[in-house]
C-alpha cells in the first residue's frame, strides 16, 4: 500500500494532475508518476484547456510544456502562473536555457524541469509541490480567519489588542486609552472570546503568526 501526501508522498481524494503537453514521452511518465502518486491525471491539448482546468476543485498540480524556442511563449504562460487556485505550476522543456529557467520561477513556476522527464526527479518534484501547496493553503486558512475575527472586534477593542500583544498590564492601558481598568478588563474577556484564546499568551502567538504569513507571502490577506 502506497502511504498518503501526510507522510510525505501522496495526495488524497484523487485529486488531479493536469498535463499541457505534445509530447508522447512527457505524457507516459506523467501519467505513471500521477497515477503512483494516487493522481487522476488529466492531458490537455492546449495552454487555455489547462488553464480553464485549473478553475475545478482538487487541482494538486499542473505540469505544461515551455517551448523555449518560442521567446513569446513565457509571456503566454503568464496567466497559468499567476492562477488564483494556489496549484503549483512544472514546466518540462528539451534544453532549458538559464535566462528562461530565471524567468519562469520568478514568474511564479514551481520547478523546470528537463526531457526527458527522469521519473525519480518527477516523482519527488510533485511531492514537493504538492506538499507547500497543503502549507500555502493552510496559511491562506488561518489567516483569513485571523481576519474574520479581526473585523468582529470594536474600535475599542482592537486597542486594547494592540496593548495586549505589546505586553501592557490593564492598568497601564486604560490609562493610556482613558478609560477604568474595569472597562479594559471587560474588553479583553470580549477580545478573547472573539479572537477564541483562552487569554493574552495564546492571543499574542496568534496575532504573531498571522502576521509573520502576511509579511512571508508579501499580502495583507493573502489573497
Amino acid at each position: 500500500m502506497v502511504p498518503s501526501i501526510v507522510s510525505g508522498q501522496l495526495p488524497p481524494s484523487r485529486a488531479a494532475l493536469l498535463v499541457g503537453s505534445s509530447d508522447q514521452e512527457c505524457r507516459e511518465a506523467t501519467t505513471r508518476i500521477g497515477t503512483l502518486l494516487g493522481l487522476s491525471v488529466d492531458h490537455f491539448a492546449t495552454l487555455e484547456e489547462v488553464i480553464a482546468g485549473l478553475s475545478r476543485e482538487k487541482v494538486a498540480c499542473a505540469i505544461v510544456s515551455l517551448a523555449t524556442e518560442n521567446p513569446e511563449h513565457l509571456e503566454l504562460l503568464g496567466p497559468l502562473l499567476a492562477n488564483p487556485s494556489g496549484a503549483p505550476v512544472i514546466l518540462t522543456s528539451p534544453n532549458p536555457p538559464t535566462p528562461c529557467v530565471v524567468q519562469a520561477m520568478r514568474r511564479g513556476a514551481f520547478s523546470v524541469l528537463r526531457e526527458p522527464l527522469d521519473e525519480e526527479s518527477l516523482r519527488i518534484t510533485l511531492v514537493q509541490a504538492i506538499k507547500q501547496a497543503r502549507h500555502a493553503g493552510r496559511d491562506h486558512d488561518l489567516v483569513a480567519d485571523y481576519h474574520r475575527r479581526l473585523d468582529r472586534l470594536s474600535e475599542g477593542e482592537r486597542s486594547v489588542l494592540e496593548a495586549i500583544c505589546n505586553g501592557r498590564l490593564n492598568k497601564q492601558i486604560a490609562r493610556e486609552l482613558g478609560v477604568s481598568v474595569r472597562t479594559i478588563e471587560q474588553r479583553r474577556q470580549r477580545i478573547f472570546r472573539k479572537m477564541d484564546v483562552p487569554s493574552a499568551v495564546p492571543l499574542a502567538c496568534h496575532i504573531t503568526t498571522a502576521r509573520t504569513l502576511e509579511r512571508l507571502h508579501g499580502n495583507s490577506r493573502l489573497t
